[in-house]
């Protein structure tokens, strides 16, 4: 598998310098000084491979040994020409010499852009061995999520003797394009899938850790949350954070002061060297952290900062910016940023000392401790930057996305930072970037919306301000700030988080849990909350009860998080109410007209089977009714090829539920078409509709298989939508009323049920006279089934604990028949209703089976040419912290990607330009306004908001 064989290669190759091992044991170095001793090897094989079964899928170890020996340990293996091997330094000079040569090989410019090398050169086979040529595009994107790459652009710089001021505009990003995609990418792209708690790169969010630490961002980060999967030990992450921080001010001290390093040593930097060289990192944290005085680790760290701070410049202006701009004054007019500055300045020192042969032992210092920094920033890299290991959105939810939200947060602490501005203005650096919608969560109180949505609009008219206005004065000297270029849209789109319910099918309102007995009304009920919030905020006035003009900034709602948590009947009649247009006004304050939400839902992303993800597809977009420009996020079981789904997964496990209703919905589908051409085979889907149906009713009497489809039907596309909530409230209603006697007086009954007590007795209710009443009935299998019994028995024990059980089942090669059918029946669907679909590339090989780029659905669902399947697509980043992306990159990862499969060049510009302008038409960002009328409806809005 490509994949997998390129994370092993490039796993082995990093291993050096993106692991924290070598900070108390430098076996590399120790290999070198030892003349290449066996033992050295042999232990530094075992910690590879325990760090490899960690980080990414391996073959053998004996291929893993055999890619050590490649790049580190074999006997005519060079570490630097004209150096003894066995020198101190020949681990450092090693490494770097192969960041060298991926430097050469990967990286080139154009148009004053740091670039992409997508052509072949010289130096490729000798770096990429067999993944040069086709497979060149998707080891640089799994390089990507190895390591942080802008330690390449700084050497590339270097190695071609560029100034420092060449990276005024470069913000650490790598552009994947070349002169013919960017010439499409020019006329402007649009961001429509972007989940707002990621959105600032690794980059920034490092810097502002790197930034010097006082004694309140130290209580701020020491109050912080713990990193989940990150270290047993909350203050152990901020030790290393803290120790990072020293080595870099370290490495400035060193090229500041060159051959003169010997003088006046500060003191604090003999403690951290002395902690290097005899590796006792980890001794040091123990010895900080496990002393009766619980302060030492903060008083360490303060101490060192109060010591070097008057060297670095002006201290207020250091703790605000950074070292780099304050410590060498060269760099202040640089616009870029401080952590950029800070790899050129210390590579270049070094590349200049090696040249002119100056203090040997002054460069070797700078050396080890510019590669024990490196450890560290990609180590905390490769923890929130997500690899291709294990699939499923749960992993990646628990192991990426809340590591990286909290690393962000606690970034945010420290620097105080407001959280808008800081992701605007990251998403908006990257080039030709028009729209932006930034996916945000409702909270279920109206305070907490308002704060959110007004840090939102104040952010991003600040940033309008300052990065694309000039300051001006009017007539009577107020001021004023005119536009200088197209200003960028940005918006909010509002999602509801699927979740797991709190719900137990061993219980049963009939024995008297009433709390258990609605499943997922609790969620449903924190929904129309939620949306409530929403619709209250869009439609808020003014003092002269106007219409604020809010929708031009809301203009969404999502549905997000874990798929299969919730079906999708669920939220039938929330995307009901927030579609009703009787809630909303016709204009707003400034006459123009209120503009209605834009509806999408992420669906087929995270599924158990293929059918569940075509499934959820289609519920979605017709029990939620998407009509015309609604979108589906994801959408990846669209394109994936059933066949090779089918390949990575023989068996799956599933709840029964899941498995009647995928074949329930098949049936469905296809008793209203036409065709005879179809290679389903109907007697096999009606015998396991059956045959699985059974095992959750049992042998009822009359229970057939047109009311199990009608039942399905009725529950997913119901004629009216408000109906079945209506009756659980009743329901829920009756039960407290049932349960209040005077043996419990303690209990609170509402006044409204106390009210309809008599026109609703206890007997009456649901679960007392249709599904519950089988608890005891002593002739069970004689009972006649009604379609709306069917529909509510997924609220009663008695068969709920069925529906929910896992089973274990083969895919068939009828299963597989059945998908392909369906895929081609769901893709004609939403190319009739002009939904559009989401696709996110980095992430969907990340997170789902897709093996690389060239796998990606948007190649399936919508071709070159004109196809009566294409479905309409737009390209987007999903979470560009998490992935190292923007969506610019994303549509250069499918552009290359098409190449490679052999399409003309033509042709693939002219499908870029129409995934491009269809992400610019789906945006639901429609504020046609001018750039000055835009400004201005941003202060009206939040001068009285």
């Amino acid at each position: 598998m490509l994949n997998a064989e390129i994370n092993q290669y490039l796993g082995v190759f990093s291993y050096p310098f993106v692991s924290l091992d070598f900070l108390d044991q430098d076996l590399l170095t120790q290999f070198f000084e030892n003349e290449r001793d066996h033992a050295c090897r042999m232990e530094l094989r075992k910690k590879l491979a325990a760090y490899m079964r960690r980080t990414c899928d391996i073959n053998t170890l004996d291929e893993i040994y055999l890619i050590l020996d490649k790049w580190y340990l074999y006997p005519g293996h060079p570490s630097q020409a004209g150096k003894q091997k066995n020198s101190p330094d020949c681990g450092f000079d090693l490494i770097f010499k192969h960041l060298l040569c991926f430097s050469k090989s990967l990286i080139s410019q154009r148009d004053g852009k740091i670039i992409y090398k997508y052509w072949e050169n010289e130096r490729d086979k000798e770096i990429l061995s067999g993944f040069s040529g086709s497979n060149k595009i998707y080891l640089f994107h799994s390089m990507q999520r190895m390591f942080s790459m802008d330690i390449l652009i700084a050497l590339y710089l270097v190695r071609n003797k560029k100034a420092a001021a060449d990276l005024s505009g470069n913000y650490g990003q790598i552009h994947v394009s070349d002169q013919l995609l960017d010439s499409v990418l020019e006329k402007g792209v649009a961001e429509n899938h972007l989940h707002s708690g990621v959105a600032a790169s690794f980059q920034r969010v490092w810097e502002d850790f790197m930034l010097p630490i006082t004694e309140a961002k130290l209580k701020a980060l020491l109050q912080t949350e713990p990193l989940p999967d990150l270290f047993y030990n909350k203050k152990e992450w901020i030790y290393y954070l803290c120790l990072a921080g020293m080595l870099r001010y370290f490495c400035l001290w060193l090229t500041a002061n060159g051959q003169e390093a010997k003088k006046g040593v500060p003191e604090e930097f003999g403690k951290v060297w002395r902690i290097l060289q005899q590796h006792k990192v980890k001794e040091n944290f123990a010895a900080l952290t496990g002393s009766d005085d619980q302060g030492s680790l903060e008083q360490w760290v303060l101490s060192f900062w109060q010591e070097v701070l008057p060297s670095c410049g002006s201290i207020p202006k250091v703790r605000q910016e950074g070292i780099m701009h304050t410590m060498f004054a060269g760099y202040a007019s640089i616009q870029t940023s401080d952590e950029n500055l800070f790899l050129y300045h210390v590579l270049s020192t070094i590349r200049k000392q090696q040249e002119k042969g100056g203090d040997l032992s002054c460069l070797g210092n700078l050396k080890l401790l510019f590669l024990s920094y490196l450890r560290i920033k990609n180590f905390f890299y490769r923890t929130v930057v997500q690899q291709k290991t294990i699939h499923g959105l749960m992993y990646f939810q628990s192991a990426y996305y809340q590591t990286n939200s909290a690393f962000g947060r606690a970034a945010l602490q420290i620097t105080g930072v407001p959280f808008w501005e800081r992701a605007i203005r990251e998403q908006l650096q990257s080039q030709n970037l028009h729209k932006i919608e930034f996916r945000t969560s409702l909270s279920a109180q109206e305070k907490d919306n308002k704060i959110n949505v007004f840090s939102f609009l104040v952010a991003y008219r600040n940033i309008l301000r300052s990065d694309y206005c000039r300051k001006t004065r009017g007539r009577e000297g107020e001021l004023r700030y005119e536009p200088i270029g197209p200003l960028p849209r940005a918006a909010l789109v509002c999602h509801l988080i699927k979740r797991e319910q709190d719900y137990d099918p061993a219980l049963c309102a009939y024995h008297g849990d009433e709390a258990h007995c609605r499943q997922y009304m609790q969620l449903h009920d924190q929904y129309q909350i939620q949306l409530q919030c929403l619709t209250d905020l869009r439609s808020r006035k003014n003092a002269q009860g106007m219409y604020l003009g809010l929708d031009k900034f809301i203009v969404g709602l999502d549905v997000a998080s874990l798929e299969s948590a919730v079906p999708t009947w669920v939220l039938t009649d929330l995307y009901e109410q927030a579609r009703d247009s009787r809630s909303e006004p016709l204009t707003c304050h400034t006459g123009q007209s209120f503009q209605s939400l834009g509806f999408t839902i992420h669906a087929g992303e995270d599924f158990r089977h293929i059918l569940s993800g075509l499934r959820r597809i289609y519920e979605a977009a017709r029990g939620l009714k998407f009509h015309a420009g609604d979108r589906i996020g994801h959408g990846i079981a669209l394109g994936l090829s059933p066949e090779a789904w089918h390949r990575a997964h023989p068996t799956i496990v599933i709840p029964r539920l899941e498995a009647l209703e995928n074949y329930l919905w098949v049936y469905s589908v296809l008793s209203s078409k036409t065709s005879a051409d179809s290679a389903i085979n109907t007697v096999y889907l009606e015998q396991e509709i059956m045959k699985l149906a059974r095992d959750i009713y049992g042998e009822r009497r009359n229970l057939t298989l047109s009311m199990l489809v009608r039942a399905y039907e009725k529950l997913y596309f119901p004629p009216e939508t408000g109906g079945q909530w209506e009756r659980l409230q009743a329901c829920a209603r009756c039960l407290e009323i049932s349960t209040y006697t005077p043996s419990n007086p303690e209990r609170k009954v509402p006044q409204d049920a106390r009210e309809k007590q008599t026109s609703m007795p206890v007997n009456t209710g649901f679960f007392k006279e249709s599904i519950c009443k089988l608890h005891n009935s002593a002739q069970r299998e004689l009972c006649a089934w009604s379609v709306t019994e069917l529909v509510w028995s997924v609220h009663c024990r008695q068969y709920a604990y069925a529906m929910n059980e896992p089973i274990h089942r083969k895919v068939t090669e009828q299963d597989i028949c059945i998908a392909g059918e369906m895929q081609r029946l769901v893709q004609c669907y939403l190319n009739e209703q002009g939904i559009i679909v989401e696709v996110n590339p980095s992430s969907n090989v990340v997170i789902t089976d897709m093996e690389t780029l060239s796998e990606n659905q948007v190649y399936s669902i919508n071709h070159a040419g004109y196809d009566f399947r294409n479905v309409l697509t737009c390209v987007n980043s999903d979470d560009p912290s998490v992935f190292n992306t923007n969506v610019t990159n994303e549509l250069g990862y499918i552009y290359f990607g098409m190449i490679e499969r052999g399409t003309h060049r033509e042709s693939t510009l002219q499908w870029i330009e129409k995934l491009r302008d269809t992400g610019m038409r789906a945006s639901f960002i429609r504020n046609t306004v001018s750039d000055e009328c835009l400004l201005r409806e941003l202060d009206n809005i939040i001068k009285q908001f």
